[in-house]
């Protein structure tokens, strides 16, 4: 909480009997509440001293009429205190779980993903700025609110809802949620976590033969290459074959064959989806065999 060295006037010049009002009367007190003015002079400013959150709110002096009969009584106009008080550190949610700061958090490429950042316990409440990297969102895709915190209705509890969908390009960087107040000793502060998006896979194909490859000669190693999160699995087929032809990666043929003849295709697949094929043309050229 900002805790007031200075005194804080509230400056108003009522001229008679005179109570400053927080909601109901409230009196002197020493070390809290003094005058501040010199009320012969009809100056009765208050003086605040170690403001708290119970001073936040709306205060107006009242004058009492002058005699029974009299219809003289004064209020002055109201008067807004605002006691700062610094929220807790921002913490963020991912459905009704607190995320773990620095932890993934893990989203579907293309799909629009919500996540919550929550300032508690400040006044006024909190604002927000959403950043992916160093890249600061647009408002437009996050929302902030704020409503009195049960326990101590002086506070707010603050909540910003990013809602965006990513981009396979977004994998690894951090989504990160800025609280500002100036109640903070940075005047803000921040919580991270890192994105772990998951997309379907893409296939490229290496190894395949640039020139003629002789039977018995010439060797060919062919490597399916998916990029892909979480990782995915392989498929090699023959084309115009039913059966799989590999599982693995990589398929070499040591050397080649006329029976290796033929065009190959890989593919891959992961719980996001399964790959474009990509294929390749294994012709070798053999002698022809006299009887």
């Amino acid at each position: 909480m900002e805790m007031v060295k200075t005194l804080l006037k509230i400056l108003m010049r009522p001229s008679r009997n005179d109570a400053f009002v927080l909601a109901q009367p409230q009196g002197m007190f020493t070390g809290k509440y003094e005058w501040s003015g010199n009320r012969q002079s009809g100056d009765c400013s208050l003086r605040v001293l170690d403001v708290a959150e119970v001073d936040d709110g709306e205060w107006e002096c009242q004058v009492t009429a002058s005699t029974f009969t009299a219809q003289d009584a004064l209020t002055s106009k109201i008067a807004k205190l605002v006691v700062r008080v610094a929220p807790d550190p921002p913490y963020l949610e991912v459905g009704h779980n607190q995320a773990v700061a620095g932890r993934n958090f893990t989203v579907r490429e293309g799909r629009a993903s919500a996540i919550k950042c929550i300032a508690r316990y400040g006044n006024p409440g909190a604002r927000f700025k959403w950043f992916i990297g160093s890249e600061e969102l647009p408002p437009s895709t996050y929302n902030y609110s704020n409503s009195t915190e049960v326990d101590r209705p002086k506070l707010w509890r603050s909540v910003s809802v990013l809602h965006t969908s990513y981009v396979k390009a977004d994998h690894g960087r951090q989504v990160r949620c800025v609280a500002l107040h100036e109640a903070y000793d940075s005047k803000s502060l921040d919580v991270a976590v890192l994105l772990d998006v998951q997309y379907a896979p893409t296939v490229t194909l290496r190894g395949a033969p640039e020139t003629d490859l002789e039977e018995g000669l010439d060797s060919v190693s062919l490597r399916c290459v998916a990029d892909s999160n979480p990782p995915a699995n392989i498929i090699w087929r023959k084309i115009g074959k039913q059966d799989v032809f590999s599982f693995d990666k990589k398929v070499e043929f040591l050397p080649v064959s006329r029976k290796h003849s033929a065009r190959y295709s890989c593919e891959a697949n992961n719980a996001m989806g399964t790959s474009a094929p990509v294929s390749v043309s294994i012709d070798v050229k053999c002698e022809s065999r006299t009887p």
